[in-house]
């Protein structure tokens, strides 16, 4: 299992789960956009309020369990028992929505409970789906896994979008939930991913359940990270607001959504791998935090410079107090290559007290810095403080990893970091007084600008990114 070249299978994985990540995020923001013309803000808000209200019930999540499964190397063997397990996480977790919703039944809270049961059905449904894609990451499969999100994808966003036009509100958001982790699970089995249907067998369950939840609770913290300021913003702000919040975020973080969460799935069993080799792996880990940083503080700057003047022409008046939102959000995600990196690094070794502390520290910052935000400025405020918390957040990641990872090597970060960070102040300040043409312009120039300052200050990633992307591509291999 080791014999196989790391190297090329990392890239080629990051190929291939970018490649259709990307093509799902286009049908998606085309979809967000769409969407702006059949539903008003505070559908959006309903929907995605009541989504962060169940987000606290992620302490049972089942992700953690193919996790440990790829941790342990026993996909093959436990991936039976891991079923059960995973099947009571998501029954568990499907009841405490259902009460959630018989509660607001009796006392007429702020909560839609037919929402609530149906993303009850839609947990429940999808309970087989983290072995089946642990299956698949054993394999280094990620091309297959990518495939299955991307037709899952296809089938989501035009459904939604059909709902939203027969009037269906917030639900249009939520009920496709359900055909989308169907469809997910049947493309990845018909990709070849399996598990072993056996009797429950406890003695290898009880070996599940303590890493399982140990997990889970970093998943629940992961999930919190976001949801929790959508959370408060519901409660301090109303639907409205909370629908410019959360849609905001959404077209900020579409991007660094399929950089950092897919290529966080990518490096942690590829880092797994070569955990028996802490020099190589910290090497690997280094020169991909590297990497990760330059590509997001280039794709933030660049949709930050544009947001405004694009956004305008195609979203209709009524979401106009969106734009900032995404403007300021998207600073707040510039180093979110730390996160992807020392979050991978510290589950790949098994470091799972050092990812819960990070992530609590995290969704602290980000809770309470987004409700002073709110208390102060409204959305604006709330907007400013979830960014301020992001983008602090992202350095706790590094330094549990600094003395593995990053010792004797910040100054290849800091430098271009300083650099871009003036080169977009200026192109900022010139864009915001000038028409589109010219801001493209400057779009232009900061990319390319900022590409040559990482490049300058590359530690061998890239350019062993861009030799190996060619040489495959050459041999028609990827």
């Amino acid at each position: 299992m080791y014999s196989m070249d790391i190297r090329y299978q990392t890239i080629k994985n990051a190929f291939w789960s970018v490649f259709f990540s990307s093509l799902n995020k286009v049908v998606t923001v085309l979809g967000q956009l769409a969407l702006t013309w059949l539903l008003l803000p505070k559908d959006v808000g309903i929907a995605n309020w009541v989504q962060s209200v169940i987000a606290f019930t992620a302490i049972l999540s089942v992700g953690g369990i193919g996790d440990v499964l790829l941790q342990r190397k026993k996909v093959n063997q436990e991936s039976g028992q891991a079923f059960w397990l995973s099947g009571t996480f998501s029954l568990l977790t499907s009841l405490i929505i259902a009460l959630i919703a018989l509660i607001n039944f009796f006392y007429k809270k702020n909560i839609d409970g037919n929402l609530l049961l149906i993303l009850a059905v839609a947990n429940l449904i999808g309970a087989p789906a983290t072995i089946l894609a642990a299956d698949l990451k054993s394999k280094l499969n990620y091309k297959s896994i990518a495939f299955s999100q991307f037709i899952g994808g296809m089938v989501f966003t035009p459904l939604v979008i059909f709902l939203a036009w027969l009037g269906w509100g917030p639900y249009a958001l939520i009920v496709p939930l359900i055909p989308k982790q169907i469809i997910n699970m049947i493309i990845m089995y018909r990709q070849g991913a399996s598990f072993r249907f056996e009797h429950p067998n406890w003695n290898t369950i009880r070996l599940l359940i303590y890493p399982s939840l140990t997990i889970a609770i970093t998943g629940l913290l992961f999930g919190l990270q976001t949801q929790l300021p959508i959370f408060i913003c519901g409660i301090y702000l109303g639907n409205q607001n909370t629908g410019f919040f959360s849609w905001g975020w959404m077209i900020a973080n579409q991007l660094i959504f399929l950089l950092a969460i897919n290529l966080k799935e990518i490096l942690f069993p590829s880092f797994t791998y070569i955990n028996h080799k802490p020099v190589l792996l910290n090497q690997v880990a280094l020169k991909s935090a590297h990497i990760l940083t330059a590509i997001v503080f280039i794709v933030c700057g660049t949709q930050a410079l544009l947001f405004q003047d694009l956004m305008q022409l195609v979203l209709p008046s009524q979401w106009f107090p969106a734009i900032p939102l995404a403007i300021i959000l998207s600073s707040g995600l510039i180093f979110r290559g730390f996160w992807v990196v020392g979050s991978a690094w510290l589950t790949a070794n098994g470091k799972y007290q050092k990812l819960v502390i990070a992530s609590t520290i995290q969704v602290v910052l980000n809770g309470i810095l987004t409700w002073q935000g709110a208390l102060m400025d409204q959305v604006i405020g709330a907007s400013i403080g979830f960014a301020l918390g992001t983008l602090i957040g992202s350095f706790t990641y590094m330094a549990w990893v600094y003395s593995s990872i990053f010792k004797g090597h910040l100054k290849k970060f800091i430098v271009p970091i300083v650099l871009n960070a003036g080169a977009w102040i200026l192109c900022w300040r010139l864009s915001i007084t000038t028409v589109l043409t010219i801001q493209l312009g400057l779009m232009f120039g900061f990319v390319i600008l900022s590409a040559l300052l990482w490049w300058k200050s590359d530690l061998g990633g890239g350019r062993l990114l861009m030799s190996t992307l060619m040489k495959r591509w050459m041999n028609n291999k990827i």
